[in-house]
């Protein structure tokens, strides 16, 4: 697979029941979804479909990492005699940081519209990704699709559905680019970097998907630093307590993200447009 172009979504779907007493709210799930196209190495027209949902942005970039991972070196997952042990990557994916502070985080993943893992139970997704799979590629279609299967069953239902992008990744055998839009000072901004170079496509891809959630990842910590330090410095938090405590393991995950920055850096040719951003002070953006 030469080419490679994928994007991450932040959604919010509404399940709403329709019933004789009014309507009322069924679930509200809320979830970053990455899409991947992957075609069989020796028969183009195969392909799987696989869905990640995450529960936040970081892990679901680097579980799609995982995952571009093993189809390089693998193939398609549809056709293979052994299952792939997603159990073991999804641990992979989380940090010490993540233990610690957001132990609870959830991960589903969906090959050909079926599920292949989940931490935690989503009928209600289940079935719109059954549907986004007789959708044809329109995955907004999906949910009026959602709407008349559930309606056949017996379950009138109606679904709000809400999204916006948050990554775009594509790779054209030359260069890869990713732009993230992330929320500062209350406004969206955009930030992109091109890397060229390397040993192969597949590297590349793989590689930018984890700089790509270290990015991301880095954006939240420097909020949480933020809000550790003013509560600490206003004497709302004391220097032994549980916010110090976070301070310090945010801290040091931001400098472990740091020093992986700076390995993609070592092994690519890397442009960033506006410019890269500063999460030590150090001058430049964010």
């Amino acid at each position: 697979m030469k080419d490679f172009s994928t994007s991450l979504v932040r959604e919010k779907i509404e399940f709403l029941d329709d019933g004789a007493e009014g309507i009322s709210k069924a679930a509200v799930v809320r979830s970053n979804r990455i899409f991947l196209r992957l075609p069989a190495a020796d028969h183009p027209a195969q392909f799987d479909k696989i869905v990640i949902r995450t529960q936040t942005m970081p892990t679901a970039l680097r579980l799609a990492g995982k995952v571009m991972f093993s189809y390089y070196r693998n193939g398609i997952f549809s056709t293979r005699p052994e299952p792939y042990d997603w159990t073991t990557q999804w641990e992979a994916v989380l940090s010490g940081f993540d233990h610690a502070f957001t132990p609870d985080l959830w991960a589903a993943v969906y090959v050909n519209g079926k599920s292949a893992f989940k931490t935690i139970n989503s009928p209600f997704v289940d079935i719109v990704e059954q549907c986004a799979l007789l959708s044809i590629d329109n995955y907004d279609a999906a949910i009026h699709v959602t709407e008349d299967a559930l309606r056949k069953i017996g379950r009138a239902m109606r679904i709000n559905h809400a999204s916006n992008v948050a990554a775009v990744l594509s790779d054209n055998g030359e260069e890869l680019r990713c732009g993230i839009i992330h929320r500062t000072d209350g406004r969206d901004a955009t930030f992109n970097f091109m890397a060229s170079g390397g040993a192969d496509v597949s590297h590349r891809v793989v590689q930018s998907f984890g700089t790509a959630a270290a990015f991301v990842e880095a954006i939240n910590l420097q909020r949480i630093i933020r809000t550790m330090q003013e509560k600490i410095r206003a004497r709302e938090a004391a220097k032994a307590s549980p916010e110090a405590t976070k301070l310090r393991a945010a801290t040091a995950r931001m400098t472990a993200i740091d020093k992986a920055i700076n390995s993609f850096e070592d092994m690519y040719s890397v442009k960033y447009r506006p410019a890269k951003p500063d999460f030590f002070g150090r001058g430049g953006g964010i």
